[in-house]
């Protein structure tokens, strides 16, 4: 999928998380499907994402890490500060 047809606010995706979620677009449709519905679950329910985020405290700042149902260990990586889709990587 062409990044600028993912939803979510004007620059809400990372270059990493771009890369990350073309490769598994490419590789792994199914995959790439639940992460870009949590994305957007994310972006329609800040608040309800981040009470089921972990804080990772980061050079840059705090990062949310949240836990993909299903799909372990992925995890992605937003920031709530502006709204923003950061990594989307397995990670225990």
């Amino acid at each position: 999928m062409n990044p600028s047809s993912r939803r979510g606010p004007k620059g809400a995706y990372s270059v990493i998380a771009d890369e990350q979620l073309n490769r598994l677009e490419a590789s792994d449709p199914l995959l790439y499907n639940d992460l870009v519905t949590i994305c957007e679950e994310i972006f329609l329910h800040p608040d309800r994402a981040q009470s089921q985020s972990a804080a990772v405290r980061t050079a840059d700042g705090i990062v949310l890490r949240y836990a993909v149902p299903g799909r372990y260990p992925y995890k992605v990586f937003w920031r709530r500060s502006d709204l923003r889709i950061e990594a989307v990587f397995p990670y225990p």
